[in-house]
C-alpha cells in the first residue's frame, strides 16, 4: 500500500505485483480474518459478550483514526495543497472545499469518503456487523451468510449500489455525487470480509492443517494465478491498457468475477503449497509491524497526503533520489508508528510480554 499510494515513480510497477489483485483485497481479508480469529477465540474461552465487547471496541478504535485521518486531511494537507497549488490534494477534497460544513458532516458519517481515505469506513461498516454473522453462523452455519453475501456482490455487479444510492440522494435531498462517496462498492467488497470470517472461524475452530486443500487444487490454482501474474507484468495495471470487456471483469471497484477469482486462486495457492510451518518465512520484524497495522496504515496514509500537498501526484521529472526520500520518510513514520503501539502495549500491560496467537488451538492475542 505505501508504495502503490505514496506518489512517486515506483507506485505503478509495484502495485498489483502478484496479478490483476490489490493490496486492498489483502487488507480486506486478513482484517476479517484475524477479527473472526480472534472474536471466536475470545467467545470460546469467555463467551459471546466478550467477543462481540472486543469487535466492538475495535470497531471504535478503526473510526477513531479515521476521524483522526479526516481531520488532517481538511485541516492541514488541504491547506498546505492550496497554498502550493496542488491539484492532486485540492482535487481530492474537492467536495470539502466547495461544502465544507456539509462535506465533514458527511465524512464524519462515512458517506462522504476522499480517496484514500476510503478503505477504513469500509472497515467499520463490516467490522461492526462480525458480531452478528459470526454468532449467527456458529449456531446455524455458514450457508446462510454466504448466500446473502453472494447475492449482495452480484447486485452490485448490476450496478444496484449506485442505483439505491441515487434514490436515496434524491428522497432526503442531500449534496453528495455518488462518485464522492469513495471508490469501494461495499456491497461487493462485503464478499471479500465473507472470506475472511469464514476462513478465520474455520481456523479458530479446527486445526489449521485441516484446511489445507489437495495439492492437485493448489497446482491449479497456482497455473491460474501465474496466467494474470505474466498479464499484469506484460500490459500494465489492467489486463486491456485501450479498454475492453475484460477491464470490467477485473474491475477492483466492483470487485469483477476475473479479479475476484484470481485473488482467491493466489489464496487457494498459499493455503495448499506453503511450508507447514511459516515462522521461518517471516521475520521478526515484519510480525512486529503487523501487530501495528492500524497505526502504521495511519501514518502512511499522513505522509502520503503531506506529499500530495508538497510535492503533487507522481511526476517522472521529478529526480529518483526525492522519490526515495519520500519514500523513506512514508517508512520511517511506520515504524515509528509501530513502535509507539508496542510501546503503548507494553505499558498497559505493566511491562508484560505480549501473548501471540496459536492458529488452530484456541489461543488468541489480547
Amino acid at each position: 500500500m505505501t508504495f502503490t499510494h505514496m506518489p512517486t515513480r515506483f507506485s505503478d510497477s509495484l502495485g498489483q505485483p502478484f496479478g490483476f489483485v490489490s493490496a486492498a483485497e489483502g487488507f480486506v481479508f486478513l482484517s476479517a480474518f484475524l477479527a473472526a480469529y480472534v472474536g471466536t477465540g475470545r467467545a470460546r474461552a469467555d463467551g459471546a459478550s466478550a467477543m462481540r465487547r472486543w469487535l466492538w471496541r475495535r470497531c471504535g478504535a478503526v473510526y477513531a483514526c479515521h476521524a483522526g485521518l479526516l481531520a488532517f486531511l481538511f485541516l492541514v494537507a488541504v491547506p498546505i495543497g492550496v497554498a502550493h497549488g496542488q491539484p492532486a490534494i485540492t482535487d481530492l477534497a474537492s467536495h470539502f472545499l466547495g461544502s465544507p460544513t456539509w462535506a465533514v458532516a458527511q465524512s464524519l458519517a462515512m458517506l462522504y469518503n476522499p480517496p484514500l481515505l476510503d478503505i477504513l469506513p469500509l472497515y467499520v461498516v463490516f467490522l461492526a456487523a462480525t458480531p452478528w454473522v459470526l454468532t449467527f453462523a456458529h449456531q446455524r452455519g455458514w450457508a446462510l451468510p454466504f448466500a446473502a453475501s453472494a447475492s449482495l456482490w452480484v447486485l452490485a455487479q448490476l450496478g444496484v449500489g449506485e442505483t439505491f444510492f441515487d434514490v436515496l440522494r434524491y428522497v432526503f435531498a442531500f449534496d453528495l455525487p455518488y462518485g464522492q462517496t469513495g471508490s469501494f462498492s461495499f456491497l461487493a467488497w462485503q464478499m471479500i470480509w465473507m472470506l475472511g470470517l469464514w476462513t478465520g472461524h474455520a481456523f479458530a475452530t479446527t486445526p489449521a492443517e485441516d484446511h489445507r486443500p489437495p495439492r492437485w487444487v493448489g497446482l491449479i490454482a497456482l497455473g491460474y494465478a501465474a496466467v494474470w501474474f505474466v498479464w499484469r507484468h506484460t500490459t500494465g495495471q489492467v489486463p486491456e491498457p485501450h479498454g475492453g470487456e475484460l477491464n470490467v471483469l477485473f474491475d477492483k471497484w466492483t470487485l469483477g468475477p476475473m479479479r475476484l477469482l484470481d485473488f482467491i486462486a493466489l489464496a487457494v495457492t498459499v493455503l495448499s503449497l506453503a511450508p507447514r510451518n511459516v515462522r521461518w518465512l517471516v521475520p521478526a520484524w515484519l510480525a512486529w509491524l503487523g501487530r501495528a497495522a492500524l497505526p502504521a496504515f495511519s501514518a502512511h496514509l499522513v505522509v502520503c497526503l503531506l506529499a500530495l500537498g508538497f510535492f503533487g501526484a507522481a511526476n517522472a521529472a521529478r529526480p529518483a533520489w526525492e522519490d526515495g526520500a519520500l519514500l523513506g520518510a512514508a517508512f520511517a513514520a511506520i515504524f515509528a508508528a509501530a513502535g509507539m503501539a508496542a510501546y503503548l502495549r507494553a505499558r498497559s500491560r505493566g511491562g508484560r510480554p505480549e501473548r501471540t496467537a496459536a492458529l488452530g488451538r484456541g489461543r488468541v492475542a489480547p
